[in-house]
């Protein structure tokens, strides 16, 4: 068992000592401190104690001025009233403010099953909290998200998309609670960055040069997040004194290149950051594709209504709320976007054990029906929904991986494949197949990955809120 603090709200040493006893006896690790009044207990709260157990009455306190302190504070630690003598209506009333229980002194081994409920109960409250929590983080992440695709599908100055993605990245970061500090664009150039904040930019200064670290170029090289306690300039260092602060670089790429990487620093390392990275990740994507949809207005016209119809699928998407309806239009958007003659969605099993959804264009419902099987592309879509990143193959039939063609399934020369993931978790794929042109160009992987980038977290997002809720659970089983 985890280790208590306990607080002990009892004037007569001798129960006190009897209270404990039990708890040990029921085999808790636990360190305690007995109080008597007000400002005792006021002291006590203040370290943030992991249960309370209160006599009913004391000479100079009682338990319904305690537990009152103790909500308070924002305590959930459980309150069990332990009293020599309470009547049942006095009990249900002090559970009704919210206590957890009460237990008669003459019934002490009661104590144990007691607090056992108890942290048990506080353990599921604090989980549906972290899971509404958590859909609400989302929820508001994808709001911004979708906000920034808006007005960046309107945006063609490469400064003012930069501007609009660093303002949004710095408010991903505090929705996800991080306590995020600034951020950054590093633009590499001769052989180093220049780092550009929302001023700089504004005013059209140059930008901070920066020598490249071990942790950007490992950003760059892989084309993925990577985060380090190391600044990418001494100008940018932690005070002396102050917390670390850690830093977060995503980068951005355009047309298959590294166009620049976006800069987060913030307090908290760790998992805590990998899920921040995600929805900047996305922001990402979406910058690309910006920045992108910015170089063609100024070198193709004709070209930047294909990006501002991929902005409005990802608008799109982001109201998709169903797996089906969101893997459809995934699906769709990709093949109209790139003219491939086929696209395909697979999802695995959160658990991964095979193959959850499958949804497939360009295959008519009668050929679909067939092929002995759903339609598989010889065995290589389900490789690569288990891979970690972009695979682009030329010619399906040489691929290790292929299985041969089952009967009816149509010949596929050419696949690409984009991994749906979130946070390190792999989802799925989402997949084109045999483009105009007989390959896959630049514009094509980052259209792809633009859909996926959305679709992964829309396929997150619908699994989150199928959790089942735990007090549910527990109430279904009782």
């Amino acid at each position: 068992m985890a280790w208590l603090r306990v607080v002990v709200i009892e004037d007569n040493v001798d129960d006190a000592e009897l209270i404990v006893r039990q708890l040990t006896v029921s085999g808790y690790d636990f360190e305690w401190q007995r109080v008597e009044t007000s400002a005792a207990f006021s002291e006590a709260m203040a370290e943030g104690p992991d249960l309370i157990l209160a006599d009913y009455r004391l000479p100079a306190f009682d338990a319904v001025q305690a537990l009152r302190i103790a909500r308070e504070a924002g305590s959930d630690a459980p309150f069990i009233v332990v009293s020599g003598a309470i009547g049942e209506d006095t009990a249900v009333a002090m559970m009704r403010m919210g206590a957890a229980d009460y237990v008669l002194k003459d019934r002490l081994a009661r104590l144990g099953p007691a607090v056992d409920n108890a942290l048990r109960d506080r353990a599921v409250r604090r989980e549906e909290r972290a899971n509404a929590a958590a859909l609400d983080d989302r929820v508001r992440q994808l709001i911004l998200l979708q906000d920034a695709t808006a007005s960046l599908a309107v945006t063609f100055d490469p400064p003012s998309v930069i501007r609009t993605v660093l303002r949004t990245a710095a408010q991903l970061v505090d929705r996800a609670r991080l306590g995020g500090g600034g951020t950054w664009y590093l633009v590499p150039r001769d052989g180093g960055f220049f780092a550009n904040d929302e001023l700089s930019l504004t005013y059209g200064r140059k930008g901070t040069p920066v020598g490249e670290t071990p942790t950007l170029r490992e950003a760059v090289t892989n084309f993925r997040p990577a985060t380090t306690l190391d600044p990418p300039a001494a100008s940018m260092a932690t005070r002396a004194g102050d917390a670390p602060r850690w830093w977060t670089y995503v980068p951005v790429l355009v047309e298959g290149r590294v166009d620049g990487v976006i800069a987060v620093d913030h307090e908290q390392p760790g998992k805590t950051a990998t899920s921040m990275s995600t929805p900047v990740v996305n922001l990402a994507g979406i910058a690309g594709l910006a920045l992108n949809n910015a170089a063609i207005h100024e070198r193709e016209k004709g070209l930047a209504k294909l990006l501002q119809n991929l902005v409005g699928h990802l608008v799109g998407l982001s109201g998709r709320t169903g797996l089906d309806a969101a893997l459809h239009d995934a699906t769709q958007a990709a093949q109209r976007l790139t003219g491939a003659q086929y696209a395909f969605a697979v999802l695995v099993n959160p658990d991964g054990s095979g193959v959850e959804h499958r949804v497939q264009q360009g295959i008519s419902p009668g050929q679909a029906a067939a092929i002995d099987g759903p339609p598989t592309c010889g065995g290589v879509l389900d490789r690569l929904a288990e891979a970690h990143e972009t695979v682009s193959i030329d010619d399906v039939e040489t691929s290790i991986w292929f299985l041969g063609w089952p009967e009816h399934h149509p010949h596929i020369r050419t696949l690409l494949g984009v991994p749906l993931s979130v946070a390190g978790r792999q989802l799925g794929v989402l997949a084109i197949a045999d483009p105009p042109q007989g390959t896959f160009t630049p514009r094509d992987v980052t259209l792809v990955q633009a859909l996926a980038s959305q679709l992964s977290v829309i396929v997150d997002n619908a699994r989150l809120r199928e959790i089942p809720s735990p007090l549910r659970a527990i109430a279904g089983g009782a």
